[in-house]
């Protein structure tokens, strides 16, 4: 089964985002190092620019991260959030016994 091409983008831009944001802080630190620039480190202005934005993709990062990875095992039963995992089975398991098919 190939990938197709929109999936392998879709995989592409995931990486680059990812890698983003530590190339952004080594990026950061260069920009405000003495030794290596002298005279012509980032000014305030550009530390808060770059600050922000590397903190917003990290967030976004950090973000899809939680949803692709830790999100995928709950699902939505009558307004209800419930995790899928052993617990869950517990509960469905005991929920099952405890209702009265009989009408009794």
């Amino acid at each position: 089964n190939p990938i197709s091409p929109i999936q392998m983008l879709l995989y592409a831009a995931t990486i680059n985002g990812i890698i983003l944001v530590p190339i952004l802080v080594i990026i950061m630190k260069i920009a405000n190092d003495k030794k290596i620039l002298g005279n012509r480190v980032n000014g305030l202005l550009s530390n808060i620019l770059g600050w922000t934005i590397t903190g917003i993709i990290l967030c976004s990062v950090i973000t899809f991260l939680v949803v692709k990875f830790l999100w995928f095992n709950y699902y939505l039963y009558e307004g209800i959030l419930i995790r899928f995992d052993f617990m869950t089975i517990i509960f469905v398991i005991n929920f099952v016994r405890d209702l009265n098919f009989d009408g009794k």
